[in-house]
């Protein structure tokens, strides 16, 4: 598992705040246009390890 990080944009769709009413959790959900391409805006990151949990 990897873990990437990617600054969305309007040009690759929709974007409305949808927080759990369970939880109370911060959530968002992503309509995205046809024809575009998400994965192209992020990038694999690393962690070091001293500053996980």
């Amino acid at each position: 598992m990897k873990l990437a990080l990617g600054n969305l944009t309007p040009d690759l769709g929709l974007i409305q705040n949808t927080p759990s009413t369970r939880t109370g959790k911060s959530h968002h959900t992503w309509w995205l246009y046809k024809d575009t391409s998400p994965w192209a805006i992020f990038q694999i990151i690393s962690i070091p390890d001293e500053t996980l949990p």
